[in-house]
C-alpha cells in the first residue's frame, strides 16, 4: 500500500515552476489548502512570468523591443532584478530567494537567454531531492 504525503515546499515550487501541469491545482485542492504550499505554487507562478516577460518582446507587439534588464544584484539573500519592458511601459522589480534566482536562471537557460551555471543546478536538484520523502511504503 502507498500514502501520498505532499512534498517539501522547495521541491513542489521547482516542480511547478518547471513543470506547470505536475500539480494540478484542481486535482490536488486539498494540497493547496496548505498555506506553505499554495504559496510555492504562487512563487512558481511568479518566476514563470519573469521567464515570460524576458524571453523576448511581448507577443502582443510584433516586431516589439527586448527587455532590457536594468538591475541584477546578487546578496546573500538571493537576488534583486529590475527590468522593463519598453513597448508596454512596464517596469517590474523582484526580490528572490536564492532558490528562486537558480530556478530563474535555468529556466532563462532552456529558452536561450542564458547559460546555466553549475551553482543552479546543484541548488535545483538538492530541492527536488525533497519528493525522495514524498512516498511511504507500507509493507502488508
Amino acid at each position: 500500500m502507498t500514502n501520498l504525503r505532499p512534498p517539501h515546499p522547495d521541491a513542489l515550487f521547482v516542480a511547478l515552476a518547471l513543470a506547470p501541469n505536475t500539480y494540478s491545482r484542481n486535482k490536488f485542492f486539498d494540497m493547496f489548502t496548505q498555506k506553505v504550499l499554495f504559496t510555492a505554487r504562487r512563487r512558481a507562478e511568479l518566476i514563470r512570468g519573469i521567464v515570460r516577460d524576458l524571453s523576448g518582446p511581448p507577443p502582443e507587439v510584433p516586431g516589439g523591443q527586448p527587455p532590457q534588464i536594468l538591475e541584477e544584484t546578487r546578496t546573500h539573500d538571493g537576488l534583486r532584478l529590475v527590468y522593463r519592458m519598453p513597448d508596454l511601459e512596464y517596469r517590474r522589480t523582484a526580490l528572490l530567494s536564492p532558490l528562486e534566482a537558480a530556478v530563474l536562471e535555468y529556466s532563462l537557460s532552456r529558452v536561450g537567454v542564458r547559460t546555466l551555471a553549475p551553482e543552479s543546478e546543484s541548488q535545483i536538484r538538492k530541492a527536488l531531492s525533497g519528493f525522495e520523502q514524498e512516498l511511504e511504503l507500507s509493507t502488508p
